[in-house]
């Protein structure tokens, strides 16, 4: 998902690019930018610094252990064709969720030349219906602590859509 998980203490709105930030922090790959330029206000010497980091990580293609807290949101669906069958995972018991045995022994992002997957409207149709702000379920109108998954996930928690 690109959506954090609060049940293990990470922050529910956590973009992935902050993800990447935590796990490669910029303090570890500060180096020049090879687009070098001469910054001329604040905003130009923050652009500056964040291009030059993300240079940086291209260059050196880090990859690294994700801590669990870190990882988005798990989730899988009883049936792919219904929404509102969605189930978060626990990834600390993910034979809760897939059966005996199953177990998440690690976790690691990696900065690579691979290009972004694509195709989730095809294992996810209805995905492909009135984005980006529609949930996957109506509201129930109840109390929040007791609003199905379903109801808090919208369809960009699974596409970013350039």
């Amino acid at each position: 998902m690109l959506r954090g998980d609060t049940t293990r203490g990470g922050n529910e709105y956590y973009p992935y690019a902050a993800m990447v930030e935590d796990v490669f922090p910029r303090s570890e790959f500060r180096e020049p930018s090879l687009n070098h330029k001469r910054a001329a206000n604040v905003d130009e010497r923050q652009t500056e610094d964040y291009d030059a980091y993300v240079d940086t990580l291209m260059r050196r293609k880090p990859k690294t252990d994700v801590p669990l807290k870190e990882l988005p949101m798990l989730i899988r669906f009883r049936n792919v064709a219904d929404p509102a069958t969605v189930e978060r995972v626990d990834p600390n018991n993910l034979a809760a969720s897939f059966g005996p045995g199953v177990v998440l022994t690690r976790a690691t992002l990696e900065i690579t030349d691979d290009p972004v997957t694509t195709g989730i409207v095809k294992r996810l149709p209805w995905l492909a219906n009135d984005y980006p702000e529609k949930r996957l379920v109506p509201a129930t109108g109840g109390p929040l602590n007791d609003v199905p998954l379903a109801n808090h996930l919208i369809f960009k928690d699974f596409r970013e859509v350039q």
